[in-house]
């Protein structure tokens, strides 16, 4: 009887390592696939650009986004699988930029066959920038172009120098620059973020292959954005903000989402500026400590005990929920940065540590990646969101790509199933050996 328990036990968990209960048997290369694959259901043959969730629109910000991606991809595997989607969505954004504001639409409508609004320095303008001016680098640095391609890639950078042209007297004197939102104009910290990554690449694009006046243009406005994002962060050790980035210069909220970027941006600076100036050591080693003192202080603090990353804070505390897939995302991305950059691997294994939580190991033990292969919203109070968003998708495929690229990777969930069953069957056969 006890034999036949056990065996029926062991049984029962060697089925477990081979039903595919969810994705999470999946490797990290499986997993890139699968995000990418889900991605491209979501073409749209007629406008060769990216259909977003539950709206019959096509917006040209997760356009961009899809972009940043597939370039990473590009760069990463040093594959041309997704160079024409690539292509394709560049060439949307392209067509997408207003003939006299020079400015982007926001998205295109299939239902009515207009583009959305645009003619004025809207946020997501700030985000088409840093994608484009990212992937015209990477595209051209690492990925053997032919002259057709060069042509392309240097219309995309001249589309955003015109807009940058207007968008110009939008910086304000303190660095920050001014976009507009829904209900206000205002310099808040992911947009700026975005624009200092963007204006980053497009001067050394520049500098290696354009106009040098441009290049040093673009650069006097990197260190005008750069001294604004770090005045934007808490030094005072005994403010409730100690270490963080606020969100805007009313200093009340310091947000994941925000924070993530800027992070990002910082450590885009450390790994440009040395190309384009000589005298760059003073900053780069403010940024540095700045950089130190985020991790220690923001993000040590801003994680619950499975490593997700709480939504934001305030004087009023944490802001624990919702729990963002995107914020995980581009944390994920920026602590990869900080580690390539500054060389310590906790900053490794912190990345390593929100990974696990994006893939299962969370409070509710829910792989956020779905059978489909596109990634859930975000972990709410009391359940996960179900709804699955392009966006999301896109940012969590670049952080699933930059942890292969410093070789992060997870513990399958049949791997314990396994090895207790192989314990068990061992344990049992010792037994059986010794009454023998």
């Amino acid at each position: 009887m006890k034999l036949k328990g056990l065996l029926l036990i062991s049984l029962f968990l060697t089925v477990l390592t081979i039903q595919p209960l969810s994705i999470k048997a999946l490797s990290l290369n499986e997993r890139v696939e699968a995000a990418a694959n889900w991605i491209l259901t979501r073409k749209i043959v007629k406008i060769n650009s990216f259909l977003t969730i539950n709206e019959n629109k096509s917006y040209v910000e997760e356009n961009a986004l899809i972009i940043l991606a597939l370039t990473l991809y590009h760069k990463t595997f040093t594959s041309n699988r997704y160079d024409k989607e690539i292509n394709e969505a560049l060439n949307f954004i392209l067509s997408s930029q207003d003939a006299s504001k020079k400015d982007f639409h926001q998205y295109y409508d299939l239902e009515r066959n207009e583009w959305g609004p645009s003619g004025k320095p809207f946020y997501w303008n700030a985000h088409i920038i840093e994608a484009v001016s990212y992937a015209a680098f990477q595209m051209r640095y690492y990925g053997n172009l032919n002259e057709s391609e060069l042509i392309y890639w240097n219309q995309a950078i001249s589309s955003i120098n015109s807009f940058l042209n207007i968008l110009e007297k939008n910086q304000e004197n303190d660095g920050g620059w001014i976009f507009e939102y829904e209900n206000t104009c205002e310099a808040r910290l992911s947009e700026n973020s975005a624009l200092l990554t963007g204006l980053l690449y497009l001067a050394l694009y520049e500098h290696f292959w354009g106009d040098e006046i441009k290049a040093l243009k673009y650069t006097s406005l990197v260190e005008k954005t750069l001294d604004w994002i770090l005045n934007l962060q808490e030094v005072n050790p005994e403010s409730w903000g100690y270490g963080g980035f606020y969100q805007t210069k009313e200093r009340k909220l310091q947000d994941a989402y925000s924070n993530a970027k800027a992070v990002f941006a910082l450590n885009s600076y450390l790994r440009v500026i040395p190309s384009l100036k000589e005298d760059f050591k003073p900053k780069y080693y403010k940024v540095r400590e700045a950089l130190t003192l985020w991790v220690k202080e923001f993000i040590e603090k801003m994680i619950d005990e499975y490593y997700g990353v709480y939504n934001a804070r305030s004087v009023l505390g944490i802001i624990r929920y919702p729990k963002s897939v995107a914020s995980a995302s581009l944390m994920i991305n920026a602590l990869v940065e900080t580690w390539i950059d500054m060389g310590d691997l906790k900053y490794r294994d912190l990345a390593g540590k929100l990974l696990k939580w994006l893939i299962g190991e969370n409070e509710f033990k829910k792989d956020l990646q779905s059978f489909q292969g596109g990634f859930y919203t975000e972990i709410q109070k009391t359940q996960v969101s179900t709804q699955l968003s392009l966006t999301t998708t896109a940012l969590a495929l670049s952080a699933l790509i930059n942890c292969i690229l410093v070789d992060i990777f997870e513990i399958h969930f049949i791997q314990p199933i396994l090895i207790l069953t192989l314990l068990i069957i061992t344990l049992f056969m010792k037994r059986k050996k010794v009454k023998n």
